[in-house]
C-alpha cells in the first residue's frame, strides 16, 4: 500500500488505485533526517513492505538514491535498516507532506556536517555499477571494449570441494563465501607480515545504530572480541576459524544481509588446500587496504601484489570452462570491478595495475587477465559523465527508472 498513513488526511478520497500509481516524490531540499536511512526508502520505493525480502540489489540502490538525497552524508551513513519479526513495515518519521504526492520536504539534521572535499559520494560500490549498466552505459561501455578480445585464462591451482552438508542443508552458502573471504585475506596478512584491518567491522561496532549490531548488543560484543583475534599479528587463519566466521558476518551486517543461526563447518583438509595455493604465490609483496576510495565511488578490502596484480576471491560452484556465453560473459564482467579498482588505485598511487587475477577456492581455479594498457583519462570522463547523470534531479524523478531498478 502506498503511503496512504502518510497522505490519508489531504487524499481521503482518492481510490486506491490511483495510490498505487503515483509512486513519484520530488526531494525539495538534499537536506537531511535524523531517519534518513528509513524515510527514503519509502520516498523511492513509495511503499512500505518487508525489507528482508528485498534483493541484495534493491537494497544497493536504495542505498545509492539514499546518498544521492542525503548530500554530505558521510559513506558510513548508507546503511538501510532491516528489521526482523512481526517489525515489517518501515515508518516515515518527521516528515512534513505539502498539499501534493509529488512533493516532500526533508528537515535538515542540526548536527550534520556536510562533506565538502568531493563532488561524488553517492556510488557506495564497484559492484553497484556492474549489477546496474543501464545506468551507467558509458563506463560499461568502455570496460566491454576494453576486455572483448582479451583471452582469460584458466590455472587449476588446487583441489575441487563441495560444501560441507551443514552450508549445503541450511542453504548458507552466501556465509561460506564470506568467511571464505576473510580466512584468505588473514592468511595473506599472515604471510606477507602485513597490517590487517576491516572497513565493515570497525564500522558496524562504531556505528551499530543502522545495524543488527545496534539491535543485538551480544552480536556487536562477539564481533569486537573475535575482531581483535583476526587482527593480531600472532594468529593464524587455520587456528581461528570461529573468530574468522563471527567477524566475516560483518560483510553481510554490512550490507544489510541476514545472518546465519546456527553453525557451519568447513572441512580442514578443504582449508589446507587453499593455505597450499595462497603460499605458492610468487610474490614478494602484498598490500590489503581496508578501503580503496575515489572521488566517484567506494571500495573496500582490496588485495594487490607487488604493484601490478588486482587480486581477489570470488566463490562459485560455476567455472569458466562452461562454454556457455552466458558463464564467460558474467566471469568477464566480474573484471569490471577488479578495473574500475584499479583505476581508484592508480588516483591513489599514481601506478598502473594491468594484470588481474580473480580466485574461486571451491573448485581451485585462478582466473587470469592480462591487459597491455588502461586508458584511465577516458575511464575517468565516462565515470564523470555517467555519475553526473545518475545523480540528475532526472533521475531521481523518474518513476520508471526507479522502478527498472527497483524491481
Amino acid at each position: 500500500i502506498f503511503l496512504t498513513f502518510l497522505f490519508i488526511q489531504n487524499f481521503a478520497t482518492v481510490g486506491e488505485k490511483q495510490r498505487k500509481k503515483e509512486k513519484v516524490i520530488k526531494i525539495e531540499k538534499e537536506e537531511v533526517l535524523d531517519n534518513l536511512q528509513y524515510n527514503i526508502v519509502e520516498v523511492i520505493t513509495g511503499d512500505c513492505y518487508k525489507p528482508e525480502t528485498m534483493t541484495e540489489e534493491g537494497l544497493e540502490v536504495v542505498a545509492a538514491l539514499s546518498s544521492m538525497v542525503s548530500g554530505g552524508m558521510e559513506p558510513s551513513s548508507y546503511p538501510l535498516q532491516k528489521f526482523e519479526g512481526d517489525e515489517a513495515a518501515i515508518k516515515l518519521k518527521k516528515v512534513e507532506a505539502k498539499g501534493t504526492k509529488e512533493f516532500i520536504k526533508v528537515t535538515k539534521k542540526k548536527n550534520l556536517k556536510k562533506n565538502e572535499k568531493t563532488k561524488y559520494e553517492l556510488i557506495p560500490s564497484t559492484r553497484f555499477i556492474r549489477k546496474h549498466p543501464g545506468l551507467f552505459p558509458t563506463i560499461i561501455e568502455l570496460l566491454s571494449n576494453l576486455v572483448q578480445d582479451v583471452k582469460i585464462e584458466t590455472i587449476h591451482v588446487g583441489k575441487t570441494f563441495e560444501y560441507h552438508s551443514t552450508v549445503l542443508n541450511r542453504h548458507y552458502e552466501d556465509f561460506h563465501s564470506s568467511y571464505l573471504k576473510y580466512f584468505i585475506m588473514k592468511h595473506l596478512a599472515t604471510k606477507y607480515d602485513v597490517k590487517l584491518r576491516d572497513y565493515r567491522a570497525e564500522h558496524i561496532v562504531a556505528h551499530a545504530e543502522g545495524y543488527q549490531t545496534g539491535r543485538k548488543p551480544a552480536l556487536k560484543a562477539a564481533i569486537k572480541k573475535h575482531y581483535q583475534t583476526f587482527i593480531n599479528k600472532q594468529t593464524k587463519a587455520i587456528d581461528i576459524n570461529y573468530s574468522i566466521k563471527i567477524v566475516s558476518l560483518s560483510y553481510l551486517i554490512y550490507r544489510q544481509r541476514w545472518i546465519p543461526g546456527k553453525q557451519f563447518y568447513t572441512r580442514s583438509e578443504n582449508l589446507l588446500s587453499i593455505m597450499k595455493y595462497l603460499d605458492s604465490l610468487p610474490y614478494n609483496k602484498a598490500e590489503i587496504y581496508p578501503e580503496l576510495n575515489c572521488e566517484y565511488f567506494q571500495t573496500v578490502g582490496i588485495i594487490t601484489f607487488d604493484d601490478k596484480v588486482h587480486f581477489e576471491t570470488k566463490v562459485s560452484k560455476y567455472c569458466l570452462l562452461d562454454e556457455s556465453v552466458k558463464t564467460k560473459y558474467k566471469y568477464k564482467k566480474k573484471f569490471f570491478q577488479s578495473i574500475l579498482h584499479s583505476f581508484s588505485y592508480y588516483k591513489r598511487t599514481g601506478k598502473k595495475i594491468l594484470k588481474f587475477v580473480i580466485y574461486n577456492p571451491l573448485l581451485g581455479y585462478e582466473y587470469v587477465m592480462k591487459l597491455n594498457d588502461i586508458d584511465f583519462k577516458l575511464i575517468e570522463e565516462a565515470l564523470r559523465k555517467d555519475i553526473t547523470a545518475f545523480q540528475s534531479n532526472k533521475f531521481c524523478n523518474s518513476k520508471n527508472k526507479v522502478k527498472e531498478i527497483l524491481y
